[in-house]
């Protein structure tokens, strides 16, 4: 019975251990049936990214014969994977010029990382490929070599159709920069006629009166020049900005259109601002500039504006014409004494020729001087007709005038402007809505030099 009973008990044990071992095998035989198919599942979808990737994936064994290569070598090259496959990628993607180099890179399994590769098609077009090659191992010796090319010949022809625009567009630039440099000659020589013709009229005594009138021709034909050439170098700028685009192949359409559209405007600045430099050498041709305009010392302020008031009492006397200037005595200036008579003569020239002008009310013109901390403050009006509203929102611009056809210039407040904006680095404003004329300038303020 005993013995029985043993028998029994390992046959059980028996049992319990087959069943195990068959729970696990059907548990790894499950297992391994899932790892399969996922496996499956991976190697399907790969193939499916390498098939309809454009980029030429190929496997290159260790005589750099194509072992496999995916469909975008076919439209590259016009052959079947089949006459591809057993070829050396060297015969079919490269060039005579570049075979021998490149074969002893892949001989000395030197890195080859997007690398540009002219090659020929079938019909012995051109193409160029970025190729760039991974090195795959079995254990420390390499298996094959698996390269990718990516087709950038439509950006090639892109970039070449841009280096000739880009050479006409700097041929294009050395013309209107010779052109440029021709006419800021011609203006320069103007320039230099009229200091010519300043000595002159300086030495004439009938012909004095004139320095107040024009003491600031040079600085409003300096402005469209200093534009002209700012335009001229922004070109260049341009120009650099495009070669730096075309080497980085970061050049976009975006670009190019804006860079046409920045080329053209740049253009249309140049030929009206050395149009209206010409206008101006034209039209000052027998006017001289006050050298002394541009000498910078201390002067008395309250001195420098009856030094215009005494110059100008004929005129006053013939306008029966009142001046009332209200001005600290000592109050003194680091600045440019003639630039500062050039605005208080002009402002009262056209007063006397557009404000009292047929004009029977009162003939009175008060300038006020104040200096607060850092800025002197220069407060001029008159109690004539003041300025019509038609033009009064276009005062500063050049030759805007009502004295059209009556010996008007229309450059009196334009000059004014340009010496308080650019030579004295200030501002001037026109105050609308008020008896007469009315502008108030404020300027920098220093006592001596620094």
């Amino acid at each position: 019975m005993g013995e029985h009973q043993k028998s029994s008990d390992e046959l059980d044990e028996l049992v319990f251990l087959l069943n195990k071992m068959q729970n696990r095998i059907v548990s790894e035989f499950t297992d391994k049936k899932v790892a399969i198919e996922e496996l499956q599942q991976e190697r399907d979808f790969s193939a499916t990214v390498i098939n309809s990737s454009s980029t030429i994936i190929c496997c290159l064994d260790q005589e750099f014969k194509i072992s496999t290569i995916n469909p975008a070598a076919v439209i590259i090259t016009g052959y079947s994977q089949e006459e591809l496959i057993g070829k050396r990628w060297l015969d079919i993607f490269t060039t005579n010029e570049q075979k021998n180099s490149l074969l002893k890179k892949l001989q000395r399994n030197e890195t080859i990382n997007s690398i540009e590769i002219p090659m020929h098609d079938q019909t012995g077009e051109t193409n160029t490929l970025l190729w760039t090659f991974s090195a795959f191992y079995e254990g420390m010796s390499i298996k094959y070599l698996i390269g990718f090319g990516h087709d950038i010949t439509a950006q090639k022809k892109i970039e070449l159709e841009i280096k000739q625009l880009n050479d006409k567009l700097e041929e294009k630039v050395n013309i209107r920069t010779a052109a440029l440099t021709e006419s800021n000659k011609q203006i320069n020589k103007a320039l230099e006629q009229l200091k010519n013709t300043q000595l002159t009229l300086v030495e004439s005594e009938k012909m004095a009166s004139l320095g107040g009138l024009v003491a600031g021709v040079a600085h409003e034909i300096n402005t469209p020049i200093g534009i002209s050439v700012t335009a001229a170098s922004f070109l260049l700028d341009e120009i650099n900005d495009l070669k730096q685009k075309l080497d980085n192949n970061t050049l976009s359409r975006s670009f190019l259109d804006n860079f046409i559209d920045r080329l053209s405007e740049s253009g249309r600045l140049l030929n009206s601002n050395l149009n209206r430099a010409a206008e101006l050498v034209r039209s000052f041709k027998q006017v001289a500039v006050d050298q002394s305009s541009e000498a910078c010392y201390s002067f008395k302020v309250n001195e420098n504006i009856h030094q215009v008031v005494t110059s100008l009492k004929h005129k006053l006397k013939q306008g029966r014409c009142q001046v009332n200037v209200n001005c600290p005595e000592e109050l003194s200036i680091y600045s440019f004494s003639g630039s500062f008579m050039q605005i208080y003569s002009n402002l009262i020239l056209n007063s006397l020729i557009h404000g009292f002008d047929d004009w029977d009310g009162k003939r009175e013109i008060f300038i006020d001087v104040t200096q607060h901390d850092d800025l002197l403050t220069i407060d001029y009006r008159d109690t004539g007709k003041g300025i019509p509203k038609d033009i009064a929102n276009r005062i500063f611009e050049p030759f805007v005038t009502s004295k059209r056809g009556a010996g008007g210039s229309g450059l009196g407040t334009h000059i004014v402007y340009n010496i308080v904006k650019q030579l004295l680095k200030g501002d001037i404003h026109y105050i609308p809505e008020t008896e007469g004329a009315h502008f108030i300038i404020d300027v920098p303020y220093q006592a001596q030099k620094a």
